[in-house]
């Protein structure tokens, strides 16, 4: 369990309902930070954000003149290895115009396309419960359920060149499938990650990515970042001497 005189910082978007920012702040193991977030609404830590949407946001982000909720989730999975939705009060979005088959639609791709998981509030103050047990779960209030990655016995070698990629950091089958259809080969796709490079603003920010992976979307800084490191550290960099 939390040692009760531990504290766990979270950052909010300045956006966010002030209700939600004092019921959080109730939480005495809570270090409740509210600033602009340029992506998600609530970051748990390096790997972990949340996208708020009521039922209404929901509607919104779709027929609204933005119409960005896709490409907000694509921006949290570019970012964050543990992207999480949250829609409160789904019911808010059936009194809109639009159809229950198109509302369905937008969780349904939100799942299954964006492969990103969705948790269902109630209100605000269910909102804010589940907040709380995802920052506490992340900080090992519980032991985390750890699923092996496993292969099936019998794979084609189209199957297994799949399974090969998707070894990679933050990748799905979809995106698997798409860099071995787009660079031909297991050989290619490390070649393209090793060329590709990081493009930087004035500042000295992280905003995109330029070569081989430059024509792909979303495969951004982060995700070649992590892959680079990965197909070239050495044993010894990355495995601690016992002792």
């Amino acid at each position: 369990m939390v040692d009760s005189n531990q504290k766990f910082r979270i950052l909010v978007d300045q956006r966010e309902p002030a209700k939600i920012v004092k019921l959080l702040r109730k939480n005495e193991n809570l270090d409740v930070v509210v600033q602009q977030l340029e992506v998600g609404d609530y970051v748990i830590s390096d790997k972990i954000a949340i996208e708020r949407k009521t039922g209404r946001d929901l509607v919104q982000s779709v027929t609204g003149p933005s119409r960005n909720i896709f490409e907000q989730l694509m921006r949290l999975s570019e970012a964050y290895e543990e992207p999480l939705v949250i829609i409160e009060n789904l019911k808010s979005a059936f009194k809109s115009q639009m159809l229950p088959q198109s509302i369905y639609g937008i969780i349904t791709h939100v799942a299954q396309v964006n492969r990103i998981p969705i948790i269902p509030t109630i209100n605000i103050e269910d909102t804010v419960i589940a907040i709380t047990r995802i920052v506490l779960r992340a900080n090992r209030e519980e032991q985390p359920l750890i699923l092996a990655r496993s292969s099936p016995k019998r794979m084609t070698l189209e199957e297994r060149q799949q399974y090969y990629v998707e070894g990679l950091f933050d990748i799905g089958p979809k995106k698997a499938r798409l860099l071995i259809e787009h660079f031909k080969s297991i050989e290619g796709v490390h070649a393209a990650i090793k060329a590709s490079k990081i493009v930087y603003t004035k500042t000295g920010n992280p905003k995109g990515v330029d070569g081989p992976l430059a024509d792909l979307k979303g495969f951004g800084h982060k995700f070649l970042l992590k892959n680079q490191k990965l197909l070239t550290a050495k044993r010894n960099e990355i495995v601690k001497p016992n002792g």
